[in-house]
């Protein structure tokens, strides 16, 4: 599985290309009040994608033993003491509704 990231930014522009071997998909993110850079920034985005790769990864096991997920809530949160530095204390929490047989 080939995965790429593609960002272009330019005056009140921030485009996104996001590929999965030949899937394509875009992001929506909104420009800083400047034009330049993300409002969103990137540990957020980082903690998105964790509770992404969570709510896909319960679907697709649920889905292999005949589950059927109705709702997945879940909350990333962590801290990043400064500028540059590393997350830490990184958790996550999940609230699951599904019905199966």
């Amino acid at each position: 599985m080939k995965i790429s990231a593609h960002l272009l930014n330019s005056e009140n522009k921030l485009e996104t290309i996001l590929k999965t071997n030949d899937h394509v998909n875009s992001l929506i993110i909104p420009t800083k009040e400047s034009g330049y850079g993300s409002k969103i920034n990137g540990g957020e985005l980082l903690f998105l994608a964790l509770a992404i790769c969570y709510c896909n990864d319960l679907n697709r096991e649920a889905s292999k033993k005949g589950i059927n997920v109705t709702s997945v809530d879940v909350i990333v949160e962590g801290n990043f003491d400064s500028e540059g530095e590393p997350a830490q204390n990184v958790s996550y929490r999940a609230k699951v509704s599904a019905q199966t047989s």
